[in-house]
């Protein structure tokens, strides 16, 4: 009965193999190798089975089929021992159906070695093996089974996911559709109404049909699209035909090369032109040109952005002509309206003079042109030492003119040019003239004259005016308004100046003369509360300052072993405050010092008769004998005490401008030998003007100095 069972066993085991064999390939490598071996176990197999079964059934060589069917046996338990640790793993990686499969295999390989242990006749029992490898089968036939419908599962699904991912695709390819055709709209409206020509060009230097509409504006045409663009832009232009030439190759030679041809080219490509419209007019355009490249980075296109610039051509204009007019302006200011008026009356009676010359002389002779060298040499040197730039520059240029008539006996006598060159200079001190007489309203008798008529500017304040415009952006026509509107605002401040502006010159002074004394440089701290003060008090406020400063440092300020010993700073400090109160200017000035020598004083007033004994007991009558001429408070004058004028003088001056000087002490020991004071000046209110700046500290002198 063995061999019975022999043919059908060796198909089984052949077809287990091969099913193996499959498993194996789903559930390990997934490679073209482990077919291979699956078909070569799935072969073997089979061919022992098929020589098994042949023997067994024509009963060739009972020994040999014994030998082969143990052979059979073994293999299969190996395989099966290799199945059952490959189905371990995938249950391990939890593959779908490894723990049945593993179950089935295990009962496989108790069958095979139960018929092994039978055909070796260690046991006597019935086969097992059919019936284990139909459970096998039959196992494997499910697993199978439920892995199909797993696939077919997920197919469907993919189906399904597929499906709505092409429609999510469909919707997306709409969406996209849409934003472009906003895209393309917003861009037709920027074209539309931005107020900007821009255009561009394809080959053959054609206009595109798509261009902005302010394009048509901008050149007042509605004849663009397709025209050559040389055409378009630059005929009519007052650019030369070299440079047209030029440009048109640029262009030409640009379109359908790399991106570094065109950078190359971008010198040869105008940037800025003017174009004469028909009725006349002039307009300035600027051209802005832009590289469309392809992905490969070769231009294909050239775009153009044209801006209209005759409006900033004008402001740029106007604001030369006022740069211009400030700069004459700076020149003018330091000289005086005295100083000013000889200078102009001297120049057109040369002038004058030389015209009348060069009319009468019929050829030329030595003797007239020696004396116009000299008139001319006279008129620039005296506006070389008035520091009136422009105007020097202009008379030397005409000065070598006749250098040149002196010097060459070829040079030709031709009266038109020398006529000309005198209107202009003539055309140029009128100019001057204009400024000094309106705009700074200087014809007047000088700097005594009434503040509310005549004004009187600092350089500097010009000069700020100038740094403003002069860092304008000019391609801002914003910008440039602005610019000109605060000139403008500035211009109306003429004739004032802050009081630090007007005694920096002093507080510059300072450190030097408080070395000469031994003495740390003081601190000066102003509070200006806005308030500025007329160029007509400037030099009367330099005067009393100069004196006022040096007599501080010199006798109030102590050394600085003195000041550490009384528990003051090493430096010390000096205050000086601006108010305006009922209708006039308060200016004083206080110290951190020892104050007024208020008992040296008296005893000084007494001995030279200037107060009784009785007068003397009032420290404010003692103090103001400082204000008396020729009143000295020290047996010798030193240099820092007797600067300037003294303090009667200052007084005198005050009172012509209706202005007073007084002490004011700040303590109430009366019988102290020093007392803490401060001057106090007052003058019209009429000196003085509110700029309408916030009031702030700002520096004065020192590093820490400050004004508010």
């Amino acid at each position: 009965m063995r061999y019975i069972h022999s043919p059908e066993l060796a198909a089984v085991a052949g077809w287990v193999a091969l099913m193996f064999g499959l498993f194996f390939l789903r559930v390990h490598a997934r490679t073209r190798e482990s077919l291979h071996l699956a078909v070569a176990l799935g072969g073997m197999h089979a061919a022992l089975g098929v020589a098994i079964g042949a023997m067994g059934l024509w009963l060739i060589s009972p020994d040999l089929f014994q030998a082969l069917r143990s052979v059979m046996w073994l293999a299969n338990l190996a395989t099966g021992a290799g199945a059952l640790v490959l189905l371990w793993r995938g249950m391990q990686h939890k593959r779908s159906g490894a723990a049945r499969l593993f179950a089935a295999m295990g009962a496989l390989v108790l069958a095979c070695t139960h018929d092994v242990l039978l055909a070796l006749g260690a046991i006597e029992s019935v086969a097992l093996m059919p019936g284990a490898v139909m459970v096998f089968v039959a196992v494997m036939l499910f697993v199978a089974c439920s892995s199909l419908a797993d696939a077919l599962v997920q197919n469907k699904r993919l189906v399904n996911d597929l499906r709505g991912l092409n429609d999510n695709m469909e919707q997306l390819v709409a969406q996209r559709t849409e934003q472009l055709r906003h895209k393309t709209q917003d861009i037709h409206g920027m074209l539309q109404n931005l107020p900007l020509g821009v255009l561009t060009l394809a080959e053959g230097n054609r206009v595109h049909a798509e261009y902005s509409a302010h394009l048509e504006t901008l050149l007042e045409t509605r004849d663009i699209a397709g025209r050559h663009v040389m055409d378009l832009l630059f005929a009519g232009s007052r650019l030369g035909p070299d440079a047209k030439v030029q440009m048109e190759a640029a262009i030409s030679s640009c379109i359908g090369q790399g991106r570094k041809h065109f950078e190359s080219n971008m010198p040869l490509m105008v940037g800025e032109l003017e174009k004469v419209m028909p009725d006349g007019r002039v307009k300035s355009l600027a051209l802005g040109w832009s590289p469309i490249c392809n992905g490969q980075g070769t231009v294909e296109k050239l775009l153009l952005c044209v801006r209209d610039l005759t409006e900033l051509k004008r402001l740029e204009q106007e604001a030369g002509q006022q740069k211009r007019e400030l700069v004459l302006i700076g020149e003018i200011l330091p000289v005086s309206q005295e100083k000013f008026q000889d200078f102009m009356n001297g120049c057109r009676r040369f002038i004058n003079e030389n015209q009348a010359l060069v009319e009468r002389a019929p050829d030329k002779r030595p003797e007239v042109i020696h004396h116009l060298f000299r008139n001319m040499h006279t008129i620039k040197g005296n506006a070389r030492t008035c520091g009136l730039v422009h105007l020097t520059h202009l008379a030397h240029e005409i000065e070598q003119a006749y250098g040149q008539l002196r010097k060459s006996e070829d040079a030709a006598w031709r009266p038109e040019p020398l006529l000309a060159q005198l209107a202009a200079l003539r055309a140029m001190l009128d100019e001057y003239a204009r400024i000094n007489d309106k705009v700074l309203g200087r014809k007047g008798p000088g700097r005594r004259g009434s503040v509310a008529k005549y004004l009187m500017v600092e350089k500097e304040q010009v000069e700020q005016s100038l740094q403003l415009l002069a860092g304008v952006d000019l391609a801002d026509a914003t910008a440039m308004r602005g610019a000109i509107n605060q000139v403008a605002r500035s211009l109306n401040l003429i004739g004032a100046d802050r009081i630090d502006d007007v005694l920096v010159g002093i507080f510059d002074a300072l450190p030097l003369l408080a070395a000469e004394l031994g003495k740390e440089p003081p601190v000066v701290r102003i509070e200006d509360h806005g308030l500025m003060v007329r160029s007509q008090i400037h030099g009367l406020l330099k005067n009393a300052f100069t004196h006022l400063l040096g007599h501080a440092v010199d006798q109030r300020l102590e050394p600085a072993s003195e000041r550490l010993a009384h528990g003051k700073p090493v430096a010390g400090r000096v205050d000086i405050r601006l108010a305006l109160a009922g209708g006039r200017l308060h200016v004083s000035l206080r110290d951190d010092g020892r104050g007024i020598a208020i008992a040296k004083l008296r005893r000084r007033a007494v001995e030279q008769n200037l107060l009784t004994t009785v007068q003397a007991r009032s420290a404010h009558a003692v103090a103001q004998t400082l204000l008396l001429p020729d009143f000295a408070t020290e047996d010798r004058a030193t240099e820092a005490s007797g600067r300037s004028m003294g303090m009667g003088a200052v007084n005198e001056a005050l009172k012509k401008e209706e202005g007073t000087i007084e002490v004011r002490f700040l303590d109430t020991r009366e019988s102290a030998d020093y007392r803490a004071f401060e001057w106090v000046i007052t003058l019209p209110g009429k000196y003085a003007v509110q700029s309408g700046a916030q009031p702030g500290r700002r520096p004065a002198m020192g590093a820490s100095a400050s004004a508010s």
